[in-house]
């Protein structure tokens, strides 16, 4: 998959799909200069005098080689979105180009531009320099073969045309569509010498792109965009980018192979019906989010406001060039009767410094949170109806929130709550709201998002000092996310830029005197293999599980029924004896001899307990042990003595490993073993030149463990963390071997952890 052509196409979708609504919302770029910057755009863009008026969306690149490329990329996600609607014709032609490439037209610059009239309808115009004629044929004949229109201008046609005449570069001019229409619309176009440079904010945002190949959107047609690749449910943020600027452009920065940048800039003139405008006057702050949201957060928009009473006066003035400023004082008059006091009051009081609208993924779903980072905690506010006065007395508890409209009231629609019940918790200087589940797991979460990225290698990516709004998105979260948010014709291939990845995240952020934007992919490639599973669900098997029947020398099936029958069977299924028991056993079951005597019994955990029954459905006296604390998976037994002293291993549902004696007695000396991340399966037991260890893997990486257990010997950061299913190779001088999530193979000392 082409690296270069992936990245702008997916940065491209997260930002029609709305999920970076606030993280580009306060680019901002006068107009003043709109004849230098007509002029600079046609001395970069030499191809914009032909391109009718009414472009939705146009993609530009310096050769005609690197078009084809970006529509042909095995996502074929761009290529979605420059193709009629449930038509194959020009998607049927670019794929007969990228076969046979002409030659002498491979290097010249093109123009692709989405056209709306009834559906999206896509327009190639192609610059063909002098004595091309036998490739210009053959571009021609390629087009016609895919039952599409076309046409070509030659250099004397063209020069009589006042749109292209010392505009367009000397040479001809081959234009293709599906629409005939288009063709016809654009010559006449340059007879009226009229083109997209008339739109207000074109010339401006072109002259931005500074040549490079670019995609530039039409927020004017982001409705009929969004209604082509955009589910339903995410269609209204269309609705914000009408309010948001002129255009948008975005250029390719840097590529490297683990990440890129992109630059962005908007249009917006000084209107103030543009929200772009609305961040613009406020200075840079702090945005602190990824210290209090969870690893499992999936989006996030972060919005500081080092001073929010500047930031109220700009948003106040967007909405009274909206005529809904009236509303908005209706709204906090209406509130203030209700709680005594106003929205606005409410954020100025709690001296706001960030906002921030997350979505995380709980389990196997997602939620939203909204959470305001506070310069003061005023606790006659927030502890309202509690029945406390002081923060002294507020112990972190998740309570019931007075006030669930307000954030969204000053700080948009964005910002808007949950439905539902809801409520609040404070941590530190974060006032955290939402449902109760998802207020708990932000209020005092297993793992950060900082320490995610951290591990990832991606925290520098993220800006923390100096910054506007910053916009978080990881499709590798929450793959499912990715048919939420698009159509099929572009969820399907949204998908497969997961494949052989560990990461899949996407950063914005607001930066420099020009507000200019920066967007990073960052992704830790993996060798050949299946992804990671970056989920929180551990499998435990369900059986059925194969014991040693030392009556029989046959190997027999235990298993569980529904009721949570426990049986013995044959292998071909004839049953033996089934007992009844009161609930499930814990994804394991070992044949042990515990009496040392060859009649083997067979070893299993429930609840808290191990469990020992023998060959003929009879419980071991002495039998069930108590562990302290439930079981989620285990059993795996060892008899390290050689002489039927068993040690048996399980997985707590506390996400600690344990080890006891069949009396459920922790072993001497036994220091536990846990990890930040979830662990997914029972340890493996590793021994190095009479050493034992153990390997232990996580929902992100593989850990090797002192064999009393303690701190992890292997702990890479980033890119260097051991794949979670790598093959562990012990080595003879005391090093393993192992493929690391960057799919290089490093060497690791245990004694010193130090990965070389």
């Amino acid at each position: 998959m082409n690296r270069k052509t992936l990245i702008i196409c997916i940065v491209a979708l997260v930002v029609l799909a709305g999920l970076a609504v606030a993280g580009i919302s306060a680019l901002y770029r006068d107009d003043s200069g709109k004849n230098t910057d007509t002029g600079v755009a046609i001395s970069d863009y030499s191809l914009l005098p032909a391109v009718p008026s009414d472009a939705a969306m146009l993609l530009c690149t310096s050769t005609l080689s690197e078009s084809v490329a970006l529509l042909t990329d095995t996502t074929k996600v761009f290529g979605a979105f420059l193709t009629d609607s449930g038509k194959r014709g020009f998607s049927d032609f670019i794929s007969s180009v990228s076969k046979d490439l002409p030659e002498t037209l491979k290097g010249e610059q093109t123009v692709i531009s989405l056209h709306y009239s009834g559906e999206l309808t896509p327009l190639m115009l192609v610059m063909a320099p002098a004595d091309t004629t036998g490739d210009v044929l053959k571009l021609l004949a390629l087009a016609d073969s895919s039952s599409l229109a076309s046409a070509y201008l030659g250099s004397e046609a063209l020069s009589s045309l006042p749109g292209s005449k010392d505009k367009l570069s000397k040479g001809g001019l081959i234009l293709v569509s599906s629409s005939q229409t288009l063709i016809t619309a654009s010559h006449r176009h340059m007879e009226g010498d009229m083109s997209v440079l008339d739109k207000t904010g074109f010339p401006q945002i072109a002259a931005k792109m500074g040549g490079r190949s670019a995609v530039m959107l039409s927020n004017d047609y982001a409705g009929k965009l969004f209604t082509s690749h955009v589910s339903r449910a995410y269609s209204q943020y269309s609705t914000f980018f009408k309010n948001l600027s002129d255009w948008a452009g975005f250029t390719i920065a840097g590529v490297s192979p683990e990440t890129a940048s992109l630059k962005g800039a908007l249009s917006a003139s000084s209107d103030p019906t543009y929200f772009a405008n609305v961040l613009s006057s406020i200075p840079a702050g702090e945005s602190r989010f990824a210290d209090i949201m969870p690893s499992s957060t999936v989006f996030a928009v972060s919005v500081p406001t080092p001073s929010v009473t500047d930031y109220l006066d700009a948003y106040k003035n967007f909405l009274d060039a909206h005529a809904k400023l009236d509303k908005y004082r209706r709204d906090n008059a209406s509130l203030r009767d209700t709680l005594s006091i106003t929205p606005e009051q409410f954020v100025i009081r709690l001296d706001t410094k960030e906002v921030v609208k997350a979505t995380v993924r709980i389990d196997n779903s997602t939620e939203g949170v909204v959470a305001l980072r506070m310069g003061k905690a005023d606790p006659a506010i927030l502890l309202k109806g509690t029945g406390l006065s002081s923060m002294k007395e507020y112990k972190g508890e998740v309570l019931p929130f007075l006030y669930s409209d307000f954030i969204s009231t000053e700080f948009g629609g964005l910002f808007t709550p949950s439905q539902g019940m809801q409520y609040f918790a404070v941590n530190g200087q974060w006032l955290i709201t939402g449902s109760y589940r998802a207020v708990s797991l932000v209020a005092d979460p297993d793992r950060t998002l900082s320490s995610e990225l951290s591990d990832a290698g991606l925290s520098s990516k993220l800006p923390s000092r100096n910054t506007g709004p910053v916009c978080f998105f990881s499709i590798s979260e929450y793959p499912p996310l990715v048919d939420e948010v698009f159509r099929p014709s572009l969820s399907v291939p949204m998908r497969q830029t997961l494949t052989g990845v560990t990461h899949e995240v996407f950063l914005m952020s607001l930066s420099g005197a020009e507000a200019s934007m920066t967007v990073d992919r960052a992704t830790v490639i993996k060798s050949k293999g299946p992804v990671i599973d970056r989920d929180t669900v551990v499998v435990v098997p369900t059986g059925p599980f194969k014991v040693h029947n030392s009556g029989t020398g046959r190997t027999n099936l235990f298993s569980q029924s529904a009721n949570n029958t426990l049986t013995l069977k044959e292998e071909d299924g004839k049953g033996i004896w089934g007992i009844p028991f009161s609930s499930p056993i814990c994804g394991a079951v070992e044949t042990i001899d515990y009496y040392g005597n060859d009649r083997n019994q067979f070893l299993f955990a429930a609840g808290s307990k191990l469990y020992l029954i023998d060959r003929l459905g009879r419980f071991v006296n002495g039998f069930p042990a108590e562990l302290g604390k439930d079981v989620l998976l285990g059993p795996a037994v060892y008899d390290f003595t050689g002489a039927h002293g068993y040690t048996a291993l399980v997985l707590h549902k506390d996400n600690t490993i344990g080890m006891y004696n069949l009396h459920g007695q922790m072993r001497e000396g036994w220091m536990g073993i846990t990890a930040d991340e979830t662990i997914k399966t029972l340890p493996e037991l590793l021994e190095i030149k009479g050493t034992r260890y153990w390997v232990v893997r996580t929902s992100i990486r593989t850990l090797v463990f002192p064999f009393m257990g303690g701190e992890a010997l292997t702990k890479g950061e980033g890119s260097k963390m051991i794949r979670n299913d790598s093959e562990i190779i012990p080595k003879e001088n005391g090093t393993i071997s192992a493929t690391c999530v960057d799919g290089k193979e490093r060497s690791f000392k245990l004694q010193q952890a130090a990965a070389k």
